[in-house]
């Protein structure tokens, strides 16, 4: 009863978390139709490597978090819009996270972009080796993710995903190549293919 009842309890605060997310972006005039679509990709990439990965359901949802946010900052500056996103994050107040799980929220929407996360960023010092290793891998998905929708016009609907030995593909069942999503698959691709050890090809 215990087990059942505390399943039920963490999928209704789930819900309230992503929610929250949903809240704070609106404030920020987020995209959502784009920030919907990038959860949708991250948690499709999550699930396939989360097993063998060692990746939580917590691990899922501050991957969902940042999914929401990472754009909120070009309502206040689109040139360098990451380092926006990350400050708004960390001093916002959203429901379900720990102080420290909206902090790898902000720390995730912050490498999204044109930045790229090292063991020796300055964000991940207070971090053990194991814990910076998996905020990466969240990093890396983030950025995957946000590549499959770079025009923010979800051209990209269904996506079919297959891992054999150390190769990933996705495909995706679409008339016209998408080349703004491509040029910026191949180009998000380094840090994924670093940290899982996978080929990855769109």
């Amino acid at each position: 009863f215990f087990v059942g009842t505390r399943r039920k309890f963490d999928a209704e605060v789930r819900i309230s978390t992503l929610k929250s997310c949903e809240y704070l972006g609106k404030r920020y005039l987020n995209d959502e139709a784009h920030t919907g679509n990038v959860k949708i990709y991250g948690r499709l990439i999550f699930n396939e490597l989360a097993k063998l990965h060692q990746l939580t359901s917590r691990d899922l949802l501050i991957l969902e978090g940042a999914c929401i946010l990472h754009d909120i900052g070009k309502f206040v500056n689109l040139r360098d819009h990451y380092k926006t996103s990350y400050e708004l994050i960390k001093n916002s107040s959203i429901f379900g996270y720990s102080d420290e799980e909206q902090k790898k929220v902000a720390i995730l929407s912050y490498f999204h972009s044109k930045k790229e996360p090292s063991l020796t960023h300055e964000y991940f010092s207070r971090y053990t080796d194991s814990e910076k290793i998996r905020l990466i891998k969240l990093c890396a998905i983030l950025r995957v993710a946000d590549a499959l929708d770079r025009s923010h016009k979800q051209h990209i609907k269904d996506i079919t995903i297959k891992i054999t030995d150390n190769h990933m593909s996705f495909e995706v069942p679409i008339a016209e190549e998408p080349l703004i999503e491509k040029w910026a698959f191949e180009k998000k691709s380094g840090l994924f293919s670093e940290v899982f050890g996978l080929n990855i090809k769109l």
